[in-house]
């Protein structure tokens, strides 16, 4: 009995695990220091994307900003507020420099190489091609798995009413090839959007999406691998039945979010 309670607490932990993060990344906010990028000031900056300079959080839109001010960072400080005081100190010594024939900070980065948004916010920006490529595939293989797992709850449900081992099969077929298919999406999604660049308001719904879309993965290969457990031990079967509903309420969950990012955050509306 200890045995079959620890494979029930499984999805029960990572479910609700799931949801307070959900929770906590819908309802919480992030107070950014820096809302524009340093390097490129046109740019909002990225919630992933940071440095510590001096004990203190510098935001950036891209990985190129944050290599470029990490190389030189008293160059950028004077458009920074964490550093808005030591940033007017050395603009003094920069007017006493230029007396002297120096050329002050701001206006050496100015001379620097210019932003270029397509190429540094594309998601080619150091990944090899064939990774890009498995990264793209992602929109076309997903449907696959959330269409096997749903049809697996719905064939349980069947099993269970109509008291046909038919439909149990059915589910736990469907649910193998949707479990191996979730995994398999979920890297893709992420090497998808690891490269990446997504407007501000969007950096809370893809990290949603996509914790949630490895979420679906674990559990619904928890719930394959006790669905064939099961045959050999029924006290393992509610643990799978409960598993696979997580599982389904979790595709659902990451779809929604999935869309927002294509749709915008109020397309669920009447």
């Amino acid at each position: 009995m200890k045995t079959v309670m620890n494979f029930i607490r499984i999805p029960l932990a990572v479910g609700t695990l799931m949801l307070v993060m959900i929770a906590s990344a819908v309802l919480g906010q992030e107070s950014l220091v820096n809302e524009y990028c340093p390097i490129s000031p046109d740019e909002q900056v990225e919630l992933d994307i940071h440095a510590e300079y001096e004990g203190k959080t510098v935001y950036f839109c891209c990985k190129k900003c944050r290599r470029k001010f990490l190389a030189d960072p008293t160059a950028y400080l004077e458009g920074l507020p964490q550093f808005a005081t030591q940033a007017s100190s050395d603009h003094d010594h920069g007017q006493a420099d230029s007396a002297h024939g120096h050329e002050p900070a701001d206006l050496a980065s100015s001379n620097a190489e210019k932003h270029d948004h397509a190429r540094d916010h594309g998601s080619e920006d150091g990944f090899p091609k064939p990774l890009v490529f498995f990264g793209k595939l992602h929109p076309m293989v997903v449907h696959f798995p959330i269409a096997l797992i749903l049809f697996a709850l719905l064939a349980e449900g069947l099993g269970i009413v109509r008291k046909n081992k038919v439909f149990a099969e059915t589910a736990r077929f469907s649910l193998t090839f949707g479990a191996a298919g979730a995994c398999v999406a979920a890297a893709m999604g992420w090497t998808a959007a690891v490269g990446e660049h997504f407007p501000q308001d969007q950096v809370r719904t893809i990290f949603i999406h996509r914790w949630v879309g490895v979420s679906v993965a674990i559990i619904s290969l928890t719930a394959a691998i006790l669905s064939h457990l099961q045959k050999k031990n029924k006290r393992l079967l509610i643990g799978y039945r409960m598993a696979l509903l997580v599982s389904a309420i979790l595709v659902g969950i990451a779809g929604h979010f999935g869309a927002a990012l294509i749709y915008g955050t109020d397309y669920f509306t009447w």
